[in-house]
């Protein structure tokens, strides 16, 4: 009873003595009563203000305030520049634990490249290593973030992170992570694409991917670049135009008399641009043949067809690799050698290694349901849509080749050869993949 009664004179002794001074001083006296009491609460309130300690309301747990809150709290907390150097870091360690892990069967890229109908799939292979990966990301963003002073309040207290234990700031930081990864998935498949998957997919029998050493010893890590063992040559058809019809006249029985494949070749360096995801600019060098017949290791030859013509490639797969890498991450950022290397090794055990079927018995794309284990690489391809456009792109001879050839009294059709070499050149599509949120590439920024 006595803390009560110290509580209320407390409060009530400054407005007692406000009370009393207006009163006394107040010019209209008690004629107007009215009056008085205005300003005796006037000047109350402030004195009363001043008495009486503020009163906040609890604190509510970022964990427990609405989805809209959390979502909107957790927009600009992470530079983009800081994500993608713990992305990189995450990716090496992740990348060497599957290259020393038995059950992965030299697969280190696929967890990488998920299914598109995630909580679909029940895969436990891919979807767990890359479900790992992006819960070590955001542990190593939160270590990093509160090393930075000061500490964003939804990061405080935040630390270890447990798959078992997630709140709703956690699931939405993943969810931002895995929305920003998806541009780089989306590049790094028409990439691979380019240089590695559009060979094993096309059904013409004239386009072929081979190891050039395929007893080469496996280099040294520091010997790898460059080296015999990681050189593949790729051969494809190519016409002025990027279209080369799908349907291919039977071989020619086995004969002593057939020439080599594609007649003479000639090394051509050409500046192209490759739009949207499959790299920009560039110089790439191509040995362009004379034809495009084509003899197979059994024998078989296939005919030469007017307009079309024999091209080669040679391309390292550790720099390749590299590249690859460089593009999930999507960003300019040091990846390192070790974790190169085992992506390259992976790569090289596509064509060395267990073949697989790249789409269904009837010729349709694989869909989640048929994820099983690892070394489904054809994770890795962008969609139907997108591959046709990587199609169009490398079928079609570069003003270079072109000039080369009519120079060389081919029968590359002048007049389109003049207007390519004129810049008359209509194909600039884009080449950015539908990804999983079924649209282009993302163009979220996680820092504004």
């Amino acid at each position: 009873m006595a803390v009560l009664l110290y509580c209320f004179n407390f409060i009530m002794d400054p407005l007692r003595a406000v009370v009393r001074q207006e009163v006394a001083t107040s010019s209209l006296g008690g004629s107007n009563f009215t009056a008085v009491a205005a300003e005796v609460v006037n000047a109350a309130v402030p004195a009363f203000a001043a008495a009486v300690p503020a009163v906040r309301a609890p604190e509510v747990a970022w964990s427990r305030r609405s989805e809209e809150d959390i979502k909107l709290a957790t927009a600009k907390v992470f530079p983009n520049k800081l994500i993608r150097k713990v992305y990189a870091d995450m990716l090496c360690l992740r990348v060497l634990a599957l290259y020393d892990l038995a059950s992965a069967c030299g697969d280190v890229l696929t967890p990488f490249f998920p299914p598109q109908a995630k909580l679909e799939s029940s895969e436990p292979f891919v979807l767990a290593h890359f479900n790992t990966m992006c819960v070590s990301v955001l542990q190593g963003l939160y270590k990093a973030m509160c090393t930075r002073p000061p500490v964003p309040d939804i990061l405080v207290g935040k630390g270890r992170v447990r798959r078992s234990l997630l709140d709703a700031v956690d699931e939405a930081f993943l969810t931002q992570l895995r929305t920003l990864f998806n541009d780089g998935r989306s590049a790094a498949r028409a990439l691979f694409y380019r240089f590695i998957g559009f060979f094993f997919m096309h059904t013409s029998p004239k386009v072929t991917i081979r190891l050039v050493s395929p007893s080469a010893p496996v280099p040294d890590i520091q010997q790898a670049e460059g080296s015999p063992f990681f050189e593949i040559e790729t051969t494809l058809v190519a016409t002025c135009n990027g279209v080369v019809p799908g349907v291919f006249t039977s071989p020619q029985p086995p004969s002593a008399a057939h020439g080599p494949s594609g007649g003479s070749f000639t090394s051509i360096s050409s500046h192209v641009n490759y739009t949207g995801a499959l790299g920009g600019a560039e110089t790439i060098i191509r040995q362009v043949g004379t034809e495009s017949s084509f003899t197979t290791a059994d024998g078989a030859r296939y005919p030469h067809i007017s307009g079309e013509t024999l091209v080669k490639q040679q391309t390292c797969i550790y720099r390749f690799s590299r590249r690859l890498a460089r593009q999930i991450i999507k960003g300019k950022v040091a990846v390192d050698a070790k974790a190169i290397f085992a992506i390259a090794m992976c790569v090289r055990s596509m064509l060395s290694g267990r073949q697989i079927a790249w789409t269904a018995p009837d010729g349709s794309d694989w869909t989640h349901a048929d994820v099983v284990g690892p070394c489904q690489w054809w994770l890795l391809v962008p969609k139907p849509t997108a591959r046709l456009t990587v199609n169009r792109k490398l079928q079609t001879l570069t003003k270079e080749e072109l000039n080369a050839l009519q120079m060389g009294g081919n029968d590359a059709p002048a007049g389109l050869v003049n207007a390519l070499l004129d810049g008359d050149d209509d194909d600039e599509e884009e080449a950015a993949e539908l990804d999983d949120d079924g649209g282009r590439e993302s163009e979220l920024e996680l820092d504004g």
